[in-house]
């Protein structure tokens, strides 16, 4: 880190009444916490859209009334649920392999 970060980082834990050290730990620790949440979340959308294609199936078995809307609907959700699991996908390694990298820029965020 350079000087103006670590200043910034004082000044940082200064106002919540911490260490400098303490507060890149924690963000360090945070970056694991946010592997398992983006984690959680793809793998919800995938079992999401899993479930859909069951549903699609037994859809196109029975073709019944007053279901298409419903499917409509479900469909949408499930692409944007796995837009947004694509996007935190390739936030993984990042949080994986250098949560430096990670707690650096949530700090570089944070002063914007």
């Amino acid at each position: 880190m350079n000087d103006k970060m670590l200043e910034a980082l004082t000044r940082l834990a200064d106002k919540l009444g911490t260490t400098a050290a303490h507060l890149w730990d924690v963000l360090i620790r945070q970056a694991k916490i946010e592997v398992a949440v983006d984690l959680g979340f793809v793998v919800l959308a995938a079992f999401a859209c899993y479930l859909l294609r069951k549903w699609w199936i037994s859809y196109q078995d029975r073709n019944g009334e007053g279901e298409l809307i419903t499917l409509i609907i479900a469909t949408t959700a499930c692409a944007i649920m796995s837009a947004f699991a694509l996007f935190n996908l390739c936030e993984i390694p990042t949080l994986l392999f250098n949560p430096q990298f990670w707690a650096l820029s949530q700090i570089l965020d944070a002063l914007k």
